[in-house]
């Protein structure tokens, strides 16, 4: 399963030191989860069938499940991670994903 978390930055907040802190810092500690099997985040550069909302940052997570994924977020390192994180989000989504069998 993944998660894939669409957000845009807060309007005073800086792309570049975005990426370096989430590199730094986010990177690392997203992986020592247990629900979290394998991360890595991309700049969005371009937009096709552009329905008006804009997303600075996209984040592709392997997950064990949806419901271990939320409890981790809700508690210690997850949830550090997670209040450091809303600083710098304005707005996001995040879409829960299965491979097609």
């Amino acid at each position: 399963m993944i998660a894939i978390t669409l957000f845009s930055l807060k309007e005073n907040a800086i792309k570049e030191k975005y990426k370096k802190w989430t590199l730094d810092s986010v990177r690392p500690r997203m992986i020592l989860l247990d629900s979290v099997k394998g991360f890595i985040d991309y700049s969005v550069v371009g937009l096709l069938n552009h329905s008006g909302t804009e997303y600075d940052f996209i984040e592709i997570i392997e997950i064990t499940n949806q419901k271990e994924f939320e409890h981790d977020n809700a508690q210690g390192l997850g949830l550090e991670i997670a209040t450091e994180w809303n600083d710098w989000v304005d707005d996001y989504s995040i879409i829960f994903c299965e491979h097609i069998k």
